[in-house]
């Protein structure tokens, strides 16, 4: 296994103890867990299949394109809201042979149909929402990435909370707020939300409004 991702990627790798896994009449694989030296949390999995010898998988890309993709989300959200965004970001992408000098950008350029965009952020507000406003911002923040590649899948969810619960949430790591989206906002702790899982009838900030819940 270190010998397939090094001649693959050419750089240096850790690769964990392997874990046989029998599936059945799918054969039996070993699974472990790897990452480069120079970034050991950097963390993803390759696969052996004895029933296949000398074939490997591997997500490392995937990985990859998806750190980059949270650093370019970052910037792009500070750039907008002018402070640091709470966010969560994953980027997914179908299992295939891809040029591994691509970065995200070029990634989803190239094969938006591959790719699946899972993407949260809050926004803290001390009054009522100026949902003209914040349409404008969001729509900033996912023109590139979203709205000008056919995507094969994706979601948005963005949430507006109530400065006072700051604190709140920033010691939540997760930022779990689905299962209770609604009694929040009824104690006005959450002030507004939207989500969006289609970008063809996104043309500008004014169809981004519409998706408002309240």
């Amino acid at each position: 296994m270190k010998n397939y991702l090094e001649n693959k990627y050419e750089e240096k790798f850790i690769v964990e103890e392997s874990k046989i896994h029998d599936n059945g009449e799918k054969g039996t694989y070993h699974l472990a867990t790897a990452y480069p030296e120079k970034n050991e949390n950097h963390q993803f999995t390759v696969k052996w299949s004895e029933d296949d010898i000398g074939t490997f998988k591997d997500d490392y890309l995937k990985y990859k394109w998806n750190e980059e993709g949270k650093k370019v989300i970052e910037k792009k959200l500070k750039e907008v809201y002018k402070e640091d965004v709470n966010f969560y970001f994953d980027f997914k992408v179908t299992p295939g042979e891809y040029d591994r000098e691509m970065d995200i950008q070029s990634m989803i350029k190239t094969y938006p149909e591959d790719v699946t965009l899972e993407f949260t952020y809050y926004v803290f507000c001390k009054n009522n929402i100026d949902k003209e406003k914040e349409s404008k911002k969001i729509y900033k923040v996912i023109e590139n990435m979203f709205l000008e590649n056919n995507l094969g899948e994706y979601s948005l969810a963005v949430y507006f909370i109530n400065e006072k619960d700051r604190d709140n949430y920033e010691d939540n790591k997760k930022y779990n707020l689905d299962l209770e989206t609604s009694k929040l906002y009824k104690k006005g702790v959450i002030l507004n939300y939207l989500y969006m899982w289609d970008s063809n009838n996104i043309k500008n900030s004014n169809d981004i409004e519409q998706l408002f819940n309240y």
